[in-house]
């Protein structure tokens, strides 16, 4: 069994850092709210939690629709089961749940727990260890082509939560690129929600305007324009978090590869074309 690092904290901002922050940008104090001894940001507070998650979620919502490489995972998913029937009209599916094959339903193999959707999908014959076939397996809209099954499954569709493909005469293994989004802050043993960090590098700035929307959008008489200039301040503030992967991928010369992968041409290594 491989030894699992030990999780490293440094340079991550606390939950109480962006509670701080928030506090600081709100003057701390909303005056159409209950009486609240004079605090509306009071991590000990039962709402303080939700209201953070929710700016939480609400900022992992703009990373994650601008592509941000920390919620991106990669994953192998090893032996899914072969078809068990040869009838072209039925498919294979792949979820966190578990897996379909035609006929069965299997609890394992199953995808991530922090699976939110595919964004590529390669695969190759399990029990070989060789190279995932290139280019990835085509993804599919509107609905899988039927055609006869053979070894390989060359083409997937994302919908209902699971991926969906042809389903291969052997058993495969799929590598999938995937968005992800990481978990809510919950009591952990003796360490309380707030007294965590939040595993995103400097991201204070930006979360804590994500927070301020929260609250002034739960608040009695919540100022809607209040509400979007607190967003706007915190996706702008996103952005920033945002070029560092962009100036990253500037260092290198890339040619983009077409969505379908038919425009490059070439096989898998099995004889089967894209």
């Amino acid at each position: 069994m491989p030894v699992i690092p030990p999780s490293s904290t440094q340079g991550y901002d606390t939950v109480m850092n962006v509670v701080l922050s928030a506090r600081t940008r709100m003057n701390d104090h909303v005056e159409t709210l209950e009486a609240n001894s004079g605090q509306i940001l009071h991590n000990t507070d039962a709402f303080m939690q939700q209201l953070f998650n929710g700016g939480w979620r609400a900022f992992q919502d703009v990373l994650v629709d601008r592509g941000y490489q920390r919620l991106t995972g990669d994953v192998v998913i090893s032996g899914l089961p072969k078809v068990a029937v040869t009838d072209p009209a039925i498919f294979c599916w792949l979820s966190r749940a578990g897996c379909f094959d035609g006929v069965s339903y299997y609890n394992t193999p199953a995808l991530p727990s922090d699976f939110t959707h595919p964004l590529k999908v390669w695969e190759r014959q399990n029990g070989y260890n060789m190279a995932f076939y290139e280019p990835p397996m085509e993804k599919i809209v509107d609905g899988l082509r039927t055609s006869a099954k053979t070894t390989g499954n060359l083409q997937w569709e994302w919908r209902q939560d699971a991926i969906w493909f042809p389903g291969s005469l052997v058993s495969e293994d799929f590598r999938i690129r995937y968005a992800n989004y990481l978990s809510d802050f919950v009591d952990s043993a003796t360490t309380r929600w707030y007294q965590q960090t939040v595993p995103i590098l400097r991201c204070t700035d930006a979360l804590s305007w994500f927070v301020c929307a929260e609250l002034e959008n739960a608040r009695k008489g919540g100022d809607a324009a209040v509400v979007e200039a607190y967003s706007r301040k915190g996706t702008l503030a996103t952005n920033r978090i945002l070029n560092r992967d962009v100036r990253a991928n500037q260092r290198v010369n890339i040619r983009r590869q077409s969505r379908s992968g038919r425009l490059e041409g070439y096989g898998n290594g099995n004889g089967i074309w894209y």
